[in-house]
């Protein structure tokens, strides 16, 4: 967890909806959190479809949004 404030909106193995968007397109899929977050925070999340891991920002009590490189 990053925010030394915030409480954590998002708690560990919790199904969180993660948002994929670009300018044409917005995808809204399932996926597990692998940690605890507060808003603001950058967390692991699991895709529940394919066993992916990645990384994504917590928005609000079980959305976040997929982090770039």
């Amino acid at each position: 967890m990053n925010s030394q404030s915030s409480l954590p909106v998002i708690a560990r193995k919790s199904i969180v909806n993660i948002i994929y968007k670009s300018a044409a397109i917005k995808i809204v899929l399932k996926n597990i959190a692998k940690a605890a977050g507060a808003p603001s925070d950058i967390i692991r999340v699991r895709s529940l479809r394919t066993q992916r891991s990645l990384y994504a920002k917590v928005l609000d009590a079980n959305i976040v949004t997929v982090i770039y490189d």
